[in-house]
């Protein structure tokens, strides 16, 4: 362990040495304070408040949180990759790799895997819908159909199919990012969500988005087609 004030760096037992010597010294208060500045005295230890810094080994579950994020982003960049390959951009061996995969797949912290695709060459648009909820107090009934996604089946029935939902904290409450065929089913399905939560949708707001440069991490692979639509 190192200490480090704005004039001393040095280690633990010279430090003690130091509190030592000031204190069987019979050095006054104020010259303490013009080499150590403000501080509290316990015993023959002098703790600099302004200044000191404790730098401290890594513990052990620092450094598997730091493994964690080191695989995560490999599998952020391309969740396709096998083990080895794995092992061999992060430098750990493939059985580590196995084990922290499993266990970020056990905790929930990997929800699962997807595919990163191209809605405009299946012929969908993409839209995100902004909802703003009333004071109307949500039951139990609704919040679960909200969080089980059980109108899956009926809005699936009108091409739509939600790609990403987020409660979020602002001038809306929601953030629907979902697929339609057009505009018109997709404004079907806002009729559709207004006529099922009566009174509990305020207001909202439907938007096209036109290109996405990045998706879940991945680069779009037709950058010049931002050219058309600016």
């Amino acid at each position: 362990m190192c200490l480090k004030t704005n004039n001393l760096n040095i280690s633990c037992t010279w430090w003690f040495s130091f509190a030592s010597l000031f204190d069987k010294g019979g050095y006054s208060l104020d010259e303490r304070k013009s080499v150590f500045g403000e501080y509290i005295i316990k015993g023959t230890f002098v703790v600099n408040l302004s200044s000191l810094v404790i730098r401290m080994p890594k513990t052990n579950k620092d450094q598997v949180s730091k493994d964690e994020m080191t695989i995560l982003s490999e599998l952020h960049r391309n969740p396709r990759k096998n083990i080895e390959a794995i092992a061999q951009h992060s430098g750990f061996s493939k059985q580590k790799v196995s084990r922290i995969i499993s266990r970020l797949e056990q905790n929930k912290m990997i929800w699962g895997y997807t595919a990163i695709t191209d809605e405009n060459r299946q012929g969908l648009q993409k839209f995100m819908l902004l909802l703003k909820q009333s004071m109307k107090i949500v039951d139990k009934k609704t919040s679960e159909e909200i969080s089980l996604s059980r109108l899956e089946d009926v809005y699936s029935g009108i091409g739509i199919t939600i790609e990403t939902s987020y409660f979020i904290h602002g001038d809306y409450d929601w953030i629907l990012i979902f697929t339609a065929n057009d505009l018109k089913h997709a404004k079907k399905f806002c009729s559709l969500l207004m006529t099922k939560y009566p009174g509990l949708i305020s207001r909202y707001t439907l938007i096209q988005i036109l290109y996405s440069p990045r998706n879940h991490y991945i680069l779009n692979p037709n950058p010049k087609k931002l050219r058309e639509v600016l």
